[in-house]
């Protein structure tokens, strides 16, 4: 089994920074809540994943797709208050602070920022299964996802998804308005540009092979019941990247 190790010594600082954030915050920012202590732990000392952890890599960006290993969290649950959020058997903190620690590994910079929880599911057999969203400066990444599963006794045990690095080049100012997508949606449909039929349009960052991104408006127009169609238009220049249909064919 391939064995990854964090490879900067101040790592470990970044699961004070995690705990933080996620299990406590201030009294100005939160309304009055009682903050809940940092993480202490030795900063020389640096957390490794365990000795069985099988990791899989995407073989274009570098990023994780698959990890998997009895206790993946077991470096941090020397600490005290990693402790304690397993104790409160809060799951977005669990994850949230795993793939922190880790975050050199997942090539993110800032995940307790980079990702959102769209949904917590506990199963019959009591394994907890988080998905985190991928967002970057609260723009979301167009199907980029992390599912962090937990075990009955709240330690990480599997990490999958498909996502990629944190995307920090980036311009993420748009040179267009969502108005002129739309616009631009409704020309290529042959309507009138104030027409674009029943849109719903936001900002997103659309990933693109060979690890780009780009910064695209997300268009979705419906024709009528049974034709639809989703554009993504470059929020720089104005062009139509692709579209698809969403009609479904019946059975």
């Amino acid at each position: 089994m391939e064995k990854r190790h964090v490879r900067f010594p101040w790592r470990l600082r970044r699961i004070v920074f995690a705990v933080i954030l996620i299990i406590g915050c201030s009294s100005a920012a939160c309304g009055g809540m009682n903050q809940t202590p940092s993480v202490s732990g030795n900063t020389s000392m640096m957390p490794s994943l365990p000795v069985d952890a099988k990791i899989i890599h995407d073989e274009t960006n570098h990023t994780i797709i698959f990890l998997k290993g009895r206790n993946l969290s077991a470096a941090l649950e020397s600490d005290a208050n990693f402790r304690q959020i397993q104790a409160k058997n809060d799951a977005v903190a669990i994850a949230k602070a795993f793939i922190d620690a880790y975050c050199e590994e997942f090539r993110l910079m800032d995940p307790v920022t980079e990702l959102a929880a769209a949904s917590v599911i506990t199963d019959d057999l009591g394994l907890t299964h988080v998905r985190f969203q991928q967002i970057y400066r609260e723009i979301p990444v167009s199907a980029s996802e992390i599912i962090v599963h937990l075990d009955r006794d709240k330690h990480v045990y599997l990490v999958n998804g498909r996502y990629i690095p944190t995307p920090d080049h980036l311009n993420i100012q748009p040179h267009i308005t969502l108005s002129d997508a739309e616009a631009v949606v409704a020309k290529h449909l042959e309507r009138d540009h104030t027409d674009c039929p029943r849109c719903a349009t936001n900002l997103i960052i659309l990933p693109k092979p060979g690890n780009g991104t780009l910064l695209a408006f997300r268009v979705e127009a419906l024709i009528r019941a049974d034709e639809g169609w989703i554009y993504f238009i470059d929020a720089h220049s104005g062009l139509i990247i692709e579209r698809q249909t969403t009609i479904r064919s019946s059975p």
